[in-house]
């Protein structure tokens, strides 16, 4: 059987967790040099070379944001809402959603999408309109 040094797997985990972002580059070139005895400037070149799972840029998220919005998009009276509600799905967000009853009205759990509203016109009580005071009756 084959033994590793430990502080090979030691070294590796340091590159894995700064590369997870679980570890500052600091905190990365520090425990890496000391574990494989370079020096701090050859330590943090070389981590500076890796790049990190954790990191996005902010114009690749604006895009990313964009074009889930354009897909988000429903087009009136192309059936898309009843569809995707008859699939079970939330018509903007598209997950599997277990509508809520709040106050009356139905939501998405998710995205909180008004699904249906709680009065669709309908009134609790009648009023007079023929009275200007405005009178129940």
């Amino acid at each position: 059987m084959v033994e590793v040094d430990a502080k090979i797997t030691g070294s590796i985990d340091v590159l894995v967790d700064y590369k997870k972002g679980g570890l500052t580059l600091a905190q990365a070139v520090d425990r890496f040099r000391k574990l494989t005895g370079l020096t701090p400037d050859v330590a943090e070149k070389f981590i500076r070379g890796m790049s990190r799972d954790n990191i996005i840029s902010l114009q690749a998220k604006r895009n990313i944001h964009k074009a889930s919005r354009r897909r988000q998009m429903i087009e009136q009276g192309d059936g898309t809402f009843a569809k995707r509600l008859a699939a079970g799905h939330c018509p903007r967000c598209q997950t599997n959603m277990p509508p809520v009853d709040v106050h009356g009205h139905i939501k998405c759990s998710v995205c909180h999408l008004v699904i249906s509203e709680c009065c669709q016109g309908e009134q609790a009580c009648d009023f007079d309109t023929t009275d200007k005071a405005g009178s129940l009756t």
